[in-house]
């Protein structure tokens, strides 16, 4: 298991093993739900843990900071924590975190997730990580299940359903089957709202039988 709260300094002399380490925890993960919950993705990768992979692959140290003042050191790994976490991930699990300044060179950020193949192409420009990049990111995103509106998503985004719902089948019909599914509650957002004692409107998650129809 990842030691989450060693010194930072005892992670930098095993730089090799801290991201096999990660490795094993994401794709432990993968395994487990499908996808990568984002809850156990900050758990696993603290700021401590961002600031040792990247002195580790020479991007950010006190003698080379992605800035050129070193006073600036720690304001880097903080925003690289903050807005990069995602992406840092997704190039650990690929065995590709040595690419991961192209995309801060790019400003593209977690927010930008996910990406197309265009700016994908416009990013890694030799092609290396491209297509493994492309492929990959959907597990680290996957999608809420209810808010406001209906919702489509393309067959590359993964919903958050936990284990394999296809082994519980609990109906269907001439044109579908009907699955039971547990909503990783982290991406679960279905509610419903009635009309109170008092006439106020109460808004409460679903039980947890509520039926909800998904259209594939």
């Amino acid at each position: 298991m990842l030691p989450l709260h060693s010194p930072p300094d005892e992670l930098l002399r095993t730089p090799t093993q801290l991201n096999n380490s990660v490795r094993r925890a994401l794709n432990g993960f993968r395994h487990k739900y499908g996808f990568i919950p984002r809850d156990k993705l900050n758990e696993l990768l603290t700021k401590d843990i961002v600031k040792a992979i990247i002195t580790n692959l020479g991007i950010c140290d006190h003698s080379r900071p992605l800035h050129a003042n070193a006073l600036l050191y720690e304001e880097d790994i903080t925003r690289i924590h903050n807005k990069y976490r995602v992406i840092l991930a997704i190039l650990i699990e690929l065995s590709c975190e040595e690419h991961f300044i192209k995309f801060h060179n790019y400003d593209s950020d977690d927010s930008k997730l996910p990406f197309s193949r265009e700016e994908l192409e416009h990013i890694d420009r030799e092609g290396i990580i491209c297509s493994l990049f492309l492929k990959r990111q959907y597990i680290f995103i996957p999608q809420t299940i209810g808010g406001e509106g209906r919702h489509s998503w393309t067959s590359e985004f993964v919903l958050p359903f936990v284990g394999d719902y296809t082994k519980n089948e609990i109906g269907g019909g001439g044109f579908s089957k009907v699955f039971k599914a547990e909503i990783y509650p982290l991406y679960d957002k279905l509610k419903w709202t009635y009309i109170g004692e008092d006439g106020e409107d109460v808004s409460q998650r679903l039980p947890f039988f509520f039926p909800v129809f998904i259209i594939c």
